[in-house]
């Protein structure tokens, strides 16, 4: 296929855009090394030349690849006089084409956040997962969610759940080992409080409690 180039030269620099079937190649510097590529599917890589596909099965919509924290990392700086922060925001509908404004439904997932490794193999596995979900039934002015987290046992590649704080503020742990549970490791003293602030009409109420439970 035929490749169109367009040049722009400046005092000691340059930038070039090729396109060729599709694929937008944009480059930079003397020596016009590749900086960003469009390919046929509308895709935006940066740092590879084509998409790859992870263990879940797409390939993503954007895409860095890089060998330094420079070159694989991203940055949200906001710069305001006030409390606001930089914004990253993960968004779902149950609409069926872009724009749309369908609500979601209970126990639907939200967004994901992944942490994977090469296996070697050509395979990012799963190690650990962050989910939040729709945890009740949802309306307009009601948006009741939780926050579960995940990770892969020994042996395994996908997440098992671990850690879940539900819309009540309820802080569940999945335990299905004796070895399992909340450890606290501490050089020097350390313990564990528990507040609770509660009106009492009387003195000597009980304000909380510790307790263990045999399920045999």
């Amino acid at each position: 296929s035929t490749i169109i180039k367009q040049n722009y030269r400046a005092t000691s620099a340059s930038a070039l855009m090729e396109f060729d079937s599709g694929i937008h190649v944009f480059k930079s510097g003397t020596g016009g090394d590749e900086r960003l590529r469009i390919d046929s599917s509308g895709k935006l890589l940066l740092g590879i030349t084509a998409s790859t596909t992870q263990s879940d099965g797409f390939g993503a919509a954007f895409q860095i690849q890089g060998t330094s924290a420079t070159s694989s990392s991203i940055a949200i700086t906001r710069n305001s006089n006030g409390i606001n922060p930089a914004y990253l925001v993960l968004a779902k509908s149950r609409g069926t084409s872009v724009g749309s404004n369908t609500a979601v439904a209970d126990d639907d997932n939200i967004g994901d956040i992944d942490f994977r490794g090469s296996d070697g193999s050509g395979d990012f596995n799963l190690f650990a997962k962050i989910r939040a979900s729709v945890d009740g039934t949802p309306g307009n002015g009601d948006a009741p969610g939780r926050l579960t987290f995940f990770t892969t046992a020994d042996g395994a590649v996908s997440g098992t759940e671990r850690l879940r704080i539900d819309s009540s503020g309820n802080v569940n742990q999945t335990i299905t080992a004796s070895t399992q549970g909340f450890n606290q490791t501490a050089s020097g003293d350390h313990y564990i409080k528990n507040v609770v602030n509660a009106n009492r009409s009387s003195a000597g109420g009980a304000l909380g409690e510790i307790r263990g439970l045999w399920n045999g």
